[in-house]
């Protein structure tokens, strides 16, 4: 019994202190990570989506993402997004922000690249009030070039869906 409560003590104080750093420094959460799926396809299909530099037009895109560093504000869920869209005539790699709500309803989105240097080639979806300025729209979204005269000339219904990594 002797030999017992000779290192009683010190397993007691040791998980009393293990005990302690985790209730003081409790480990970060486990970061969320989701998979956006969307796809777009033109309102009007006469009026396609030019690709600059390239022989050819856009009717739809589909869309892959990975949605990550998730915060929330007032309610709305606001993603960071990286992914690649595909479309007839190419494939573009693109970042953005998917906003969402509890439910992962898409509220809105925008996804563009931001390289060095300009280029009249990179493509930009979002949702887009009637100024040209990002803002909510839950079916509708403008596809277009750094090189188009007017962003809105080119709306797309678009449906996403979210699905979990967990």
């Amino acid at each position: 019994m002797k030999q017992f409560s000779r290192y009683l003590i010190p397993v007691c104080i040791g998980l009393l202190t293990f005990a302690a750093l985790r209730y003081f420094n409790p480990l970060p959460p486990k970061e969320e990570i989701a998979n956006l799926e969307c796809n777009f396809a033109l309102v009007d299909e006469t009026k396609p989506v030019a690709i600059p530099l390239a022989l050819g037009e856009i009717n739809e895109i589909s869309l892959e993402a990975e949605l990550t560093n998730k915060s929330i504000d007032d309610g709305v869920i606001l993603w960071s997004a990286e992914g690649l869209a595909k479309f007839e005539g190419g494939t573009r790699e693109l970042s953005g922000v998917v906003f969402t709500t509890s439910s992962d309803q898409i509220r809105g989105l925008g996804f563009w690249r931001d390289l060095p240097g300009e280029r009249a080639d990179y493509l930009r979806i979002m949702t887009l009030n009637q100024d040209g300025g990002l803002d909510w729209n839950e079916s509708v979204a403008y596809a277009y070039f750094d090189s188009d005269p007017d962003k809105l000339n080119h709306p797309l219904n678009y449906t996403c869906k979210i699905s979990r990594n967990n």
